[in-house]
């Protein structure tokens, strides 16, 4: 596991024999049914993530989490389904992102200090650069000053908090579940402020509201006329692309947008199932 992309609260868990027979159970679990009933490893995963999640009776609790809780984060990053209950996983979730946005604060802190103290041992003699940000070319100006600014830890707080309980509101999982749970695992960013407009961002998606088994007592075919064809159309595509195994693209997976809400993330790609 590379430590410099997981979230080190989830990092510091560590991977060991029982929790690859963990996963391993849950799997056949999930692959041994249809309908699959929840077996051991299901109920020691849920319960597993329960007996953490009991114990945040404040936000800012430290309590460390168990392999059980990395497995639901992982799962959901991985097969994109949320198949435990939402009210469990988006608690996970504040609790992951909660010490993930501490971790990546902490650092920006220390990184910060010693610029200052970089900044203070500087000799003095050295010719300064005295000309205006006006008078300098625009790219050697300093870029994304908001993102890099780093706020007071009483206002990180606050931010924190705004930011955390976006997905609270929530009744159903958002659109976006299986990005939020995949960044704590490939965590790309180096700035606190640009995890934090990520993690924002991803709850700008909202789900339609659709029912793709029980239509409408309302609707009644004849009513369009048009919609055979357009069924035949859609049965052609699939029939068409059914051996085609296409990547994300870039483009779809990463902020490209050059304002200072521009995430820093590197290329990653998974194949659709």
């Amino acid at each position: 596991m590379n430590s410099s992309k997981v979230c080190k609260a989830l990092d510091e868990i560590g991977i060991d024999e029982e929790y690859w027979k963990l996963k391993s159970d849950l799997l056949k679990e999930f692959t041994s049914k249809e309908d699959c009933v929840p077996g051991a490893a299901y109920k020691q995963i849920l319960n597993g993530v329960l007996d953490v999640l009991s114990q945040y009776e404040d936000i800012d609790k430290e309590v460390k989490l168990n392999k059980e809780c990395f497995i639901v984060i992982e799962d959901i990053a991985t097969t994109g389904r949320c198949r435990y209950p939402w009210k469990v996983v988006k608690m996970l979730i504040v609790v992951v992102y909660n010490k993930l946005f501490d971790e990546l604060y902490q650092s920006n802190r220390a990184s910060k200090g010693v610029q200052n103290s970089a900044t203070t041992g500087t000799d003095s003699s050295e010719p300064s650069d005295s000309s205006t940000d006006s008078e300098k070319p625009k790219e050697s100006q300093p870029a994304n000053n908001k993102i890099n600014q780093l706020e007071s830890e009483e206002e990180f707080r606050q931010l924190k908090i705004d930011c955390l309980v976006h997905i609270v509101e929530f009744d159903i999982p958002p659109f976006t579940l299986q990005r939020i749970c995949e960044i704590p695992l490939k965590q790309p960013y180096t700035v606190f402020r640009k995890l934090f407009n990520a993690y924002r961002k991803l709850f700008n998606v909202r789900n339609i509201e659709y029912e793709p088994i029980k239509m409408p007592e309302f609707f009644n075919p004849s009513d369009h006329p048009q919609l055979d064809r357009v069924y035949s159309i859609l049965d052609s595509w699939e029939a068409k692309y059914k051996n085609l195994t296409p990547e994300w693209s870039d483009e779809l997976l990463f902020d490209n947008s050059e304002d200072f809400e521009s995430s820093d993330e590197k290329p990653f790609k998974r194949p659709l199932e």
